[in-house]
């Protein structure tokens, strides 16, 4: 009786996946695989963590020597030199020894982790810079990151630079992203923004043409994405749970993160698809897999996805079958 009623909703399961499997483009998530080289994840299962991500504080200060001596340093000197000394300090070749790195799906660092080696992409300064500001605890200074394309670039190509709003008036202000960073970071009355582009001189804007700005909820997200994007590419072998984690924690922390959605659920779809071939004689084990895989794509699914009512459907079957 139990293989007729799994053989049964098979077919409801095959049609579930030729929608959530491959290219993903629904309510608002918009993403291909053509973000990521291709590669069998259909045969691929879900290993353990080989850490528990949720563990990471990307804005860690802590465990790095090195940050808690530009910390008292900075609280020595005089409050419209922080800026200033924040961008000396974490710009190419200033005082921590930035090196650019653009090596393709590398495991992000926390701020600790950049300050004792000191090789970088654009988002690993954010963390940084972030992470000195956050542990300053000034009611006067407040940090964020401008995150968009830059004019001219590949299309698929993004860069992330970070910024600070200093209370009152300063000479290296910038007024193209002051409104959308004051929305951002909650800031309201008189408030300067000075962008801290490692890559380019003190307050120097940076011309992008479509842009928002993240507070440090949405630059902590930024980190999780990039983790998820590490472990679903990056690391050898890939780790797919502990991708789908990461993706998880970005989307909690930036629920408008649709690249993580996206990433997410490709990878979700595939396993359901591996998942649904033996539904009709599968184990315990696969069938709490299986609630797993639908418990998850309803989490990154947007809420006005038609496709929610037949998961849940289809969970609350699996769930049933679990009791038997």
């Amino acid at each position: 009786m139990v293989l007729r009623r799994r053989d049964k909703i098979n077919s409801t399961f095959a049609r579930q996946v030729a929608r959530l499997a491959g290219p993903v483009v629904a309510a608002g998530v918009a993403f291909t695989a053509s973000h990521f080289p291709s590669f069998d994840i259909i045969t691929a299962s879900f290993a353990s963590p080989k850490d528990d991500v949720r563990k990471t504080d990307p804005l860690d200060v802590a465990n790095s020597p090195k940050l808690s001596a530009f910390l008292s340093k900075l609280n020595s000197v005089s409050f419209s030199e922080i800026p200033s000394e924040l961008h000396n300090f974490f710009k190419v070749g200033g005082e921590l020894g930035l090196k650019t790195s653009v090596a393709k799906f590398r495991q992000p660092k926390t701020a600790s982790e950049l300050a004792e080696t000191p090789d970088a992409d654009c988002s690993d300064a954010v963390y940084g810079v972030a992470a000195v500001c956050e542990a300053l605890g000034r009611d006067d200074i407040k940090c964020g990151a401008v995150f968009g394309h830059v004019k001219g670039a590949a299309k698929t190509i993004d860069h992330i630079v970070p910024f600070v709003l200093v209370k009152g008036s300063h000479p290296n202000g910038d007024t193209k992203f002051k409104s959308k960073a004051m929305a951002a970071l909650g800031a309201s009355g008189e408030w300067t923004l000075i962008i801290l582009d490692p890559q380019s001189a003190f307050g120097k804007t940076v011309d992008f043409d479509r842009f928002e700005a993240h507070n440090s909820n949405k630059i902590k997200g930024d980190y999780f994405r990039e983790l998820g994007h590490y472990y679903y590419k990056g690391a050898k072998p890939q780790d797919l749970k502990a991708a789908v984690e990461s993706y998880k924690v970005a989307v909690e922390l930036n629920p408008n993160d649709n690249e993580s959605r996206g990433a997410a659920i490709e990878i979700l779809g595939s396993s359901f698809q591996r998942l649904q071939k033996m539904i009709a004689k599968a184990t315990k084990p696969q069938l709490e897999e299986t609630r797993d895989v639908i418990k998850d794509l309803l989490f990154f699914l947007p809420n006005a996805d038609p496709q929610k009512a037949s998961l849940e459907r289809s969970l609350g079957q699996v769930e049933g079958w679990l009791r038997e």
